[in-house]
C-alpha cells in the first residue's frame, strides 16, 4: 500500500484531497473491474477444461469485491465518505460482474445457470439472481471499507 500513500497529498486537516478521492475509487474500480474480469474469463475456462464447478469461484470475487471497497475508501478520513465511496466501488464493481462478467463466463465456459431441477432459469430469476449478487458485492464492499477505517485507525 505504500505505493498508494506516496501518491497523496494530505491537506492540513489530514484528508485527501478531492482529486485523490477520486483517484483512490477509480484505482479501486479499475482493479476490481479487472480482477472479477479475470477471474470471470479464466475461472470459465479453467471449469470448462479441469470440470470443477465454476460456483466455488465465488470466494475469489468476495475477497476483489472486498478489496475495491478498501481501496476506494483508503485514506479517506470521513467516515460518511469513506463507506460511501467504498459502497459505490462495490456498485460499479458488481454492475460489470453480473453483466460483462456473467455473459463472458457464459460464453466460455459453464454456460447459463442452472436451477436445481437442471432446467434454464427465465430471464426474471436471473435478473433476481443478479440483483442479489450485486447487492452481496455492495455491501462486501462496505465491508472491506469499514475494514478499511478500522486498520488506518489502528495504524
Amino acid at each position: 500500500m505504500e505505493w498508494l500513500q506516496q501518491k497523496h497529498t494530505l491537506c492540513e486537516s489530514d484528508t485527501l484531497h478531492r482529486d485523490d478521492r477520486l483517484n483512490n475509487f477509480a484505482v479501486a474500480v479499475g482493479i476490481g473491474v479487472a480482477g472479477v474480469l479475470f477471474i470471470d474469463s479464466v475461472g470459465a475456462w479453467a471449469s470448462r477444461v479441469f470440470g470443477f464447478r465454476y460456483t466455488i469461484l465465488l470466494y475469489p470475487q468476495i475477497a476483489v469485491w472486498a478489496a475495491s471497497g478498501s481501496l476506494a475508501a483508503f485514506g479517506v478520513a470521513s467516515v460518511v465518505r469513506a463507506m460511501g465511496l467504498a459502497v459505490a466501488a462495490g456498485a460499479v464493481v458488481g454492475l460489470v460482474d453480473v453483466t460483462i462478467g456473467w455473459w463472458i463466463s457464459a460464453k466460455i465456459g459453464p454456460g447459463r445457470p442452472r436451477l436445481a431441477d437442471g432446467t434454464e432459469p427465465s430471464r426474471a430469476q436471473i435478473a433476481q439472481m443478479a440483483t442479489g449478487a450485486g447487492i452481496f458485492a455492495i455491501l462486501t464492499a462496505g465491508f472491506g471499507g469499514a475494514l478499511s477505517l478500522i486498520l488506518s485507525a489502528i495504524a
